[in-house]
């Protein structure tokens, strides 16, 4: 006797999703979670400032948070156009993916830079508050980043390797 069902595998077991389909959701998804993203990094950038002023060299600290909010206002245009665009291409939504990863790691790039030139700098107070920062902001790119596996990775090698680094050494 037969089975009167053709295949035995589990249900879904032989779909295979497709770069054509996810890649879009992939990154409609991430630009769509990361306005809270952009709005933490500028109250980060913000709160950090304000308290290491008193600690830190003014001139390293300002260049810092100058520089750092720049990147924030690029990304902020960058999410603004994406949110304009009506992308149906495969390749536009991949262009606009490495964009946003390539932006995302410039500031995971600044949170490392602070751990290595300032964390020195404060007292217990001010360095807790920085490894808080990093450990949010670290944490805080799972839910977006659970489906890119090797930014996630690298992504967060920018916001530990630093700390590691200087609690190391």
């Amino acid at each position: 006797m037969t089975s009167s069902f053709p295949d035995t595998q589990p249900l879904g077991a032989h779909i295979q999703p497709d770069e054509r389909s996810m890649t879009p959701d992939m990154v409609r998804s991430t630009f769509q979670q990361s306005r809270v993203a952009l709005l933490g990094h500028f109250l980060g950038i913000a709160v950090f400032t304000a308290i290491m002023w008193a600690k830190s060299d003014h001139v390293e600290l300002g260049a810092w948070a100058c520089l750092f909010t720049a990147l924030w206002v690029a990304r902020v245009l960058l999410q603004q156009r994406f949110d304009s665009l009506n992308i149906s291409e495969l390749a536009e939504f991949k262009r606009w993916g490495v964009i946003y990863n390539i932006t995302a790691y410039m500031s995971a790039a600044f949170w490392s830079a602070a751990v290595l030139l300032f964390y020195r700098d404060g007292e217990s107070f001010h360095r807790t508050a920085l490894m808080l920062m990093i450990y949010t902001y670290g944490m805080g790119t799972v839910p977006y980043m659970v489906l890119q596996s090797r930014s996630f990775i690298v992504r967060t090698g920018f916001y530990f390797a630093p700390v590691i680094l200087v609690l190391a050494l």
